[in-house]
Formats: structure tokens, C-alpha cells, sequence
């Protein structure tokens, strides 16, 4: 048995650091803390909410795709349905949130932008705080079983994908909340399907990872960066595309 170097609680403090920094973030340009707060805690009930649905429903449904529909058919709609539940609990919740509460329908572009990093910094924190813990919990491993977290180039460079993922996806979540945000304010809804089609489809890409590509499974560093690169171009597209919104 042998300790888990040091070196593998840098990906949790760099995911816990991305949720710090986006508070400082929003200290400088003076975003209402309370704004930022509620994006936090709608990440917290809408994902809450996805997880009691998914624990209880997703199982059966997977199952009932497999054996009602032919092998393709049923991968593709098992990868959407779950992804379509980011959109109905995430998106969903975020708009009957940002509609019932005259702080968030009211508010203006530095503070819907406050929400949107409240969102994304809260879900960092959270799986910050789980990479870390489950390390301490698991502090002590054996080479031969559990390869991971050996000491070599491979898995240094897992190292910083778990920060990757994370800022990329704060691009994704602040987009999605502003466009939820435009549709209350301008009652426009069809910019809530534009970030309930988005956000569907980013989960959807994931659950294709999972179930199809093993991702979980899959040991090499190379491997890992290059379905990364998806995440990273879709939150590239999430950050141009709320820039875009600010300047029109």
C-alpha cells in the first residue's frame, strides 16, 4: 500500500479555485452578491431535482429504449433523453426561478451575469470538494489494482482536465442563464429553447462519452484531451455567444 502523491489534489483545489475566483470576479465588478447566491442555489435544486428523477426513472427508461428500439436508435435516444433532462431541470428551473422572482426578471446585464457564474462556480465547488474527498477517503491504494494515480507522465496530464472542464462549462452555464434571462425580460421564449436545445445537447455529447465511449474507463491522457476538445469548442461558443449578446 502507498500514499496518493500530492500532486493528485491539484485537479479538486483547481476546480474549487475556478469557483473562487469567479467570486472574486464578482466582488470586483460589483455583482450583487445575493444575484450570485441565487445562482448558486438554483444549480443546487435544479441538479438536486435531475438526480432524484434520474435515481428513480433512468434506469427503466434506458432499459425500455434497449429492448423496444433497434441497437442505433437506442443509443441515440438514450444519449438525448439524458441530456434532455438537463434542459427540462436545469433550463426549466432556471426560467420559472428567473419568472416568479422580481429580483432576477428586473435585474440588469452585470448582475444576470452574476447568476449565471453563481450557477457554474457552485457546481465547481461541489465537484472540487468530491475529487478532494473522495482522495482523503481513498488515500491509501495499491499499484497493481488501481493504476490511477501513479506517478507518470499519463496521469499528470489528467491532472488539470477536471479544471479544464470546469471553466469551460462556467461558459456554458453563464450563456445559458442569460439566455433564459432575455426570454423573461424580453418575453421572447425562443431564446429559452435556444439554451434548453444547447445545454441538452452538451449533456447529451456527455452521456454519448459514457455510455458509448466507456470515457470512465478510459486510462490514456490523449484520449481523455481529445474528447475534451469538444467540451472546450462548445464552451467557446458559449463565451462568443454571450459576448455577442452584450455588445448588441
Amino acid at each position: 500500500m502507498k500514499k496518493i502523491h500530492p500532486i493528485f489534489y491539484l485537479t479538486g483545489i483547481g476546480m474549487i479555485s475556478v469557483a473562487v475566483f469567479s467570486m472574486i470576479y464578482v466582488v470586483i465588478n460589483n455583482i450583487s452578491i445575493g444575484i450570485f447566491l441565487l445562482g448558486g442555489i438554483s444549480w443546487i435544486i435544479s441538479v438536486s431535482l435531475k438526480v432524484i428523477w434520474a435515481t428513480s426513472m433512468n434506469k427503466q427508461v434506458l432499459k425500455l429504449l434497449k429492448d423496444k428500439l433497434r441497437g442505433t436508435i437506442s443509443k441515440a435516444l438514450s444519449w438525448s433523453y439524458i441530456g434532455i433532462l438537463t434542459g427540462i431541470f436545469e433550463c426549466g428551473f432556471v426560467l420559472a426561478f428567473v419568472y416568479f422572482l422580481p429580483t432576477l426578471n428586473q435585474a440588469e446585464w452585470i448582475n444576470i451575469l452574476g447568476f449565471g457564474i453563481g450557477f457554474g462556480a457552485f457546481e465547481a465547488l461541489s465537484l472540487g470538494t468530491s475529487n478532494i474527498i473522495y482522495l482523503v477517503k481513498n488515500k491509501n491504494i495499491e499499484d497493481d489494482i488501481d493504476n490511477r494515480f501513479s506517478l507518470n507522465m499519463n496521469n499528470i496530464l489528467m491532472i488539470p482536465l477536471g479544471i479544464v472542464e470546469r471553466i469551460f462549462t462556467l461558459f456554458i452555464h453563464v450563456f445559458s442563464c442569460v439566455l433564459i434571462f432575455i426570454a423573461v425580460q424580453e418575453n421572447s421564449y425562443l431564446y429559452f429553447w435556444v439554451s434548453f436545445i444547447f445545454k441538452s445537447f452538451v449533456d447529451a455529447v456527455a452521456a454519448w462519452l459514457i455510455l458509448e465511449k466507456g470515457i470512465r474507463n478510459i486510462s490514456k491522457a490523449s484520449q481523455h484531451w481529445g474528447y475534451q476538445l469538444i467540451f472546450i469548442i462548445l464552451g467557446l461558443i458559449a463565451l462568443i455567444g454571450t459576448i455577442n449578446i452584450y455588445s448588441s
